[in-house]
């Protein structure tokens, strides 16, 4: 979200902009000069976009009793740019793929509030009676008479999770102690502390040039305090309006404390790229240093915001993605934003975390297709599928595809066919490593855009599976997320395969509803 003068942008990060002062953002995002479709297929599965209560952007999902419900910031539908987030609205679903489009109920509370933020939701006691209900945390910033803003985080309470009522005057202000007044305070995460309450981590802009996060502690879930912030020695100081990153989310495993944290533009460079990463601490006090392996959790220029969402046997991740677009204010078309589909989280035995394949998004799956191979061709050139896909339809394509047994040997992979005679390659090398850009149809021109390796042990072979909707796509080997990315065009729909015909085996194409 944008705001004005000294408060820092969240959505400054997302659009991955330069932010300088006075909500002047410039957009850095590369783009096809392509003229795409103006139709905007409204979807409820997978990729999820509401279609009464506005333009979808920061989310964040509670699961209670076999239900997932899902908040959201909504801007107004219609709306050219990004910006105008004065509500949090709703969606549920019984199985977190479908999901029915519920209202908007929580609003600004009044005129001067120029941003509402989003929050998480946790459970706390009845201060009176010791009933357990459910708390949410938003917040809201407003302009001071000296033409300065503050943001505030506000709570809400409910016990059903669909009807909120606001707790007022409880409010939690930035505490100058150890933080600017005039800095972010936004999006407070609650994890669980042993001697009972709440440990909670936000957005916030620790004092005197730290590069940190917000950090607290409540005994009830209802009344915080903040304490020092656990900082994060690795990275690099941001820009004025960003000086550290904003955290999405933490969570504790094994002991340790996992906490995602988006990356500005301008200090990418010191996690080759990453927008999202993650960082990891022994202590929840800090401080949170970057993962061993897979710390760029989210690479590229169209994904954001992770979250955690506690299944209690399995714990799971959501975020949102979007369409890039260059000719758009700040890279982004505020139509094109969904929630992307939810991943699984998946620690190792060494404690590196990774996103995977969430076996129940396969409920997507509604249409079986036939997929028949082409013949086959050399080198990088692709063999096209001699199936047409609907590139507006949600496609799942999954298969097994050969790898490279070593450095010297060509890559294999996938191919997005373009309208021209360039279309989008996803080149995956040795142990799994993928390397993605644009590329001739004939295979050549290749010119990478970024590259991605989860360290994974991955030989000779590797199921792969491919979800399209629209420029949307994401990629994965084993079931382990490579890249979430959006091409320069829809293209043609057609796919086509990077290798030896004979070497993928087990392909199965549905459309999903």
């Amino acid at each position: 979200m944008f705001l004005p003068r000294s408060l820092i942008s969240r959505r400054s990060l997302l659009a991955l902009t330069g932010a300088a002062m006075g909500c002047k953002f410039l957009p850095v995002f590369a783009d096809s000069k392509k003229t795409e479709s103006k139709a905007v297929p409204p979807s409820s599965t997978l990729f999820y976009r509401p279609g009464r209560t506005g333009d979808i952007w920061d989310t964040w999902i509670y699961y209670h009793n076999g239900k997932f419900y899902l908040y959201y910031n909504p801007s107004p539908s219609g709306r050219e740019e990004l910006g105008g987030w004065n509500c949090i609205a709703l969606a549920t679903s019984n199985d977190g793929v479908h999901w029915q489009e519920q209202e908007i109920f929580l609003t600004a509370s009044d005129e001067k509030v120029v941003m509402l933020g989003s929050g998480a939701v946790w459970t706390a006691q009845e201060r009176s009676t010791g009933v357990e209900k459910f708390i949410m945390n938003f917040s809201e910033a407003r302009q001071r008479q000296d033409g300065t803003y503050q943001q505030t985080i506000y709570f809400a309470e409910s016990q059903d999770l669909v009807n909120w009522k606001r707790l007022s005057p409880d409010a939690f202000k930035a505490d100058t102690r150890w933080y600017e007044p005039n800095g972010r305070w936004d999006n407070l995460w609650p994890v669980p502390r042993k001697e009972g309450g709440y440990y909670g981590y936000w957005a916030a802009t620790p004092k005197d040039k730290k590069v940190g996060i917000g950090f607290g502690e409540s005994p009830d879930g209802i009344r915080w305090r903040a304490l020092e912030p656990p900082l994060l020695p690795e990275l690099p100081l941001g820009p004025p309006t960003f000086l550290s990153p904003e955290v999405g989310a933490v969570h504790i495993w094994g002991d340790r404390y996992y906490a995602l944290i988006g990356i500005d533009r301008s200090v990418r460079h010191a996690i080759s790229g990453a927008m999202e990463a993650t960082v990891v601490a022994d202590s929840p006090f800090g401080p949170f240093l970057l993962a061993k392996k897979n710390r760029r959790l989210l690479v590229g220029s169209n994904s954001y915001f992770t979250r955690f969402v506690d299944l209690h046997d399995e714990v799971l991740v959501n975020h949102h993605s979007w369409e890039v677009h260059s000719n758009k204010p700040y890279g982004v078309d505020p139509a094109r934003v969904y929630m992307a589909p939810i991943k699984k989280a998946h620690w190792d035995d060494e404690g590196t975390l990774r996103l995977m394949w969430w076996s129940k998004n396969d409920a997507a799956k509604a249409e079986q297709l036939s997929v028949v191979p082409g013949k086959s061709s050399f080198g990088l050139q692709p063999i096209l599928l001699d199936t047409h896909f609907d590139p507006n339809k949600i496609l799942i394509l999954e298969g097994i595809m050969p790898l490279p047994n070593a450095k010297d040997e060509a890559p294999t992979g996938l191919y997005l066919q373009g309208a021209g005679d360039k279309g989008t390659a996803f080149l995956v090398r040795e142990n799994g490593a993928v390397h993605y850009g644009s590329m001739r149809f004939d295979g050549t021109q290749f010119e990478k855009e970024d590259d991605v390796d989860r360290e994974l042990p991955i030989k000779s072979t590797a199921c792969f599976r491919l979800l399209r909707k629209g420029r949307l796509t994401e990629f994965y080997l084993n079931d382990y997320l490579m890249q979430c990315y959006s091409p320069p065009e829809v293209g043609t729909g057609r796919v086509g395969l990077i290798g030896p015909a004979t070497g993928f085996r087990e392909l199965s194409a549905w459309y999903c509803r």
